[in-house]
């Protein structure tokens, strides 16, 4: 199991880093607000990151490209308004669907 992986897959904004090796033990977890998952919690998360991703039709990976860098979302919100800002995100969600 890649555990990296399944954490960016669950949680990607949690802070938490290696110590000593990349094995579950060694995860030192430096996040207040994401508990820490468990072991068990990670490798389901990874398995269904394998499926998402084989299906090539993951909307997050595709919204992810179409998304504008944050400091682009910065300067679409200082040129036309908050407004502007979310139609322009809303278009992205519904150009690319969550699927049901």
């Amino acid at each position: 199991m890649n555990i990296l992986g399944a954490i960016m897959f669950m949680m990607p904004q949690a802070k938490w880093h290696f110590e000593g090796g990349v094995e579950y033990e060694n995860i030192v977890w430096d996040d207040a607000f994401y508990p820490k998952p468990s072991y068990k919690q990670l490798k389901d998360a990874y398995e269904l990151s394998q499926k998402t991703y084989a299906s090539e039709t993951d909307y997050r990976l595709v919204r992810k490209d179409h998304y504008p860098t944050a400091e682009e979302q910065l300067a679409i919100i200082f040129d036309v308004g908050i407004d502007g800002w979310k139609e322009y995100i809303q278009n992205v969600k519904n150009t690319f669907p969550k699927p049901e």
